[in-house]
């Protein structure tokens, strides 16, 4: 199939890689590195079994091509901007507390 002369043609770019999809695990672990968890505090609130944490994080660095943890953190903070920012703060949709005691 031949394209008309005026449709550009994309053409990859040596060494540039697009964003890579991650999986739902992933992206927690991603948002939990950004936020300055460590590793057991990370497998902890995951419940995951070291083998399987180790075997994400290098599923991760494989797919931003980073070498170590240090420089999948920083690839992280840099890519992602709409990081979702939970922080353990009271809901702002919640029912205020009366201050009042009803006898």
């Amino acid at each position: 199939m031949k394209f008309p002369a005026s449709v550009p043609i994309p053409i990859p770019l040596p060494g540039a890689r697009p964003d890579p999809a991650f999986t739902v695990e992933e992206a927690i672990v991603m948002r939990a590195l950004v936020a300055g968890q460590t590793d057991k505090e990370i497998r902890n609130n995951l419940r995951l079994p070291a083998n399987s944490f180790h075997r994400l994080m290098r599923d991760l660095r494989e797919k931003t091509g980073t070498d170590n943890n240090l420089s999948l953190t920083i690839w992280a903070q840099r890519r992602m901007k709409n990081c979702d920012q939970r922080v353990n703060t009271r809901d702002r949709y919640e029912r205020p507390v009366s201050i009042h005691k009803v006898a």
